[in-house]
């Protein structure tokens, strides 16, 4: 099944009114259930927190996806449950 992850994030070198200043990130997540989408997230964006210490996590979420073929969602990218995948392939 797949999940649409959404994490945001908030970048510690810039102002509330900033654009930037919050900031979400979407992948769709291929995992054998909510809790798994959510935690494969999880550990991919703090990978990424680990080598950007500007930003820091703020919460994430994780719904269900019945088609992923939507137009809306033709350009998330997609990742499987416990393989890695590089931050270019995220897009973040």
């Amino acid at each position: 099944m797949n999940y649409l992850y959404t994490v945001w994030f908030r970048n510690n070198t810039l102002q509330p009114d900033e654009q930037d200043y919050e900031w979400p990130a979407c992948i769709l997540i291929d995992a054998e259930s909510e809790e798994k989408a959510i935690e494969w997230g999880n550990q991919l964006a703090n990978k990424r927190l680990n080598k950007i210490k500007t930003e820091m996590f703020l919460r994430a979420t994780a719904e269900a996806v019945e088609d992923d073929s939507k137009e809306e969602l033709q350009s998330v990218p997609k990742v499987k449950y416990g393989i890695e995948s590089t931050d270019d392939q995220i897009g973040w």
